[in-house]
């Protein structure tokens, strides 16, 4: 991914528009085990790790996993195709590093009602392909949501 720094295997890259405008950024970190995704974005403890959800992603084929740390395009720039560009930058660069799955936490802060937020962002990555992690219990709330890379 050009144009990005590395800190620890954490990447970051602010994304331009056409004519070179700072309209955002993406971060994410590649993963080599569930202790280090868990340093990233606290997945063990509140999703039980992998192991309850081996029906979905078989941990023969989890790591190296790309998580998606940040993607965030300005409010005044979106609905321009800006954070597909920017996921797909993502993806190009998790399979040039050898992640077999990219991963994340859906977050939705400060945006009014939180919930139909969550739904918002659940929406526009399951149509970018990423699942829906079950929950591994049913209060959870913050949900986990995944994507083979193939």
């Amino acid at each position: 991914m050009p144009d990005s720094s590395a800190t620890l295997g954490t990447w970051h890259r602010q994304q331009c528009d056409s004519a070179g405008e700072i309209v955002g950024c993406i971060k994410g970190r590649i993963c080599h085990d569930e202790a280090d995704l868990d340093s990233c974005i606290g997945f063990s403890k509140p999703a039980g790790g992998f192991a309850p959800h081996a029906e979905q992603i078989s941990p023969a084929v989890v790591w190296p996993i790309a998580a998606l740390l940040d993607l965030e395009i300005y409010k005044v720039f979106r609905r321009r195709g800006l954070g597909s560009t920017a996921l797909d930058q993502f993806f190009a660069y998790a399979r040039a590093e050898g992640a077999w799955i990219a991963f994340l936490r859906v977050g939705w802060w400060g945006c009014g009602d939180r919930y139909a937020a969550r739904d918002r962002n659940i929406s526009w990555y399951s149509r970018r392909g990423f699942r829906e992690l079950k929950p591994a219990a049913p209060q959870i709330l913050t949900p986990y949501m995944y994507r083979f890379l193939g």
